[in-house]
């Protein structure tokens, strides 16, 4: 008889790039009953929620968890997993996510604790937005938080960082493209350099040293390049 947890984990991967994490994230949910590895091709995603929502479409169980080929899930979460799935009551599970960045763990700023819902029953699971996606949560779903940990791999140099949130920067941009002229102006000026006071001094950043304060400023200009890719396509 099997002691597998059931348990459908659908992990997002790009085949065609390095996976460095990859397989310490199949190593860390191999105790389930379906691992399911989807491989988005060698073309660069550019709505999130319809791929994860063809990922669930795969799955066998009840419940499914998504985690992604740069995240590690923690052996103390398998407990909690468990009960979750024997209690049969809850629709949609957040799960707290911690950022690793340069090798160590950030502990402040936006990314020191980041709680997402990540694990549902598979009927109640839908993505919506094509970037930085989010599950849709109806009024009459259960929702619980958890303890649910996943360790997050995905800035191992600053130059990987930056690329990346120059391309999400780029989609994020897509998708407000209502704005006015004279408000993404405002926004300009003003939102760039208070995202870089939120992670470090509101959120505290500075206590993560170097570290804390290169993350301030790139996610500073995440929010610089997002207004200024929408300056671009008004223009053109």
């Amino acid at each position: 008889m099997s002691n597998k947890i059931p348990l459908s984990v659908i992990i997002i991967y790009n085949s065609h790039v390095e996976n460095k994490f990859l397989e310490q994230t199949k190593k860390s949910v191999e105790v389930f009953t379906q691992v399911i590895l989807f491989d988005v091709g060698d073309k660069p995603i550019i709505n999130f929620a319809k791929v994860r929502n063809e990922a669930i479409q795969k799955s066998t169980n009840k419940y499914v968890l998504f985690i992604d080929s740069d995240e590690i899930l923690t052996k103390d979460s398998l407990r909690q997993i468990k009960k979750i799935i024997n209690d049969n009551y809850y629709d949609l599970v957040s799960v707290v996510r911690s950022d690793f960045f340069l090798g160590k763990k950030l502990n402040f700023g936006e990314a020191g604790a980041i709680h997402l819902v990540r694990m549902g029953k598979k009927d109640n699971l839908k993505f919506v937005r094509e970037v930085h996606e989010t599950v849709e949560i109806k009024p009459t779903y259960k929702v619980t938080g958890s303890n649910i940990s996943l360790l997050h791999y995905s800035h191992p140099s600053i130059t990987q960082f930056f690329s990346k949130i120059t391309h999400y920067s780029y989609l994020e941009s897509r998708l407000r493209s209502e704005s006015s002229t004279w408000s993404l102006l405002f926004e300009l000026l003003f939102f760039p350099p208070f995202k870089f006071l939120y992670n470090f001094f509101i959120k505290q950043g500075y206590r993560d040293g170097m570290r804390g304060f290169i993350y301030a400023v790139i996610m500073s200009l995440h929010s610089l390049f997002v207004r200024i890719n929408l300056l671009e396509q008004k223009k053109n």
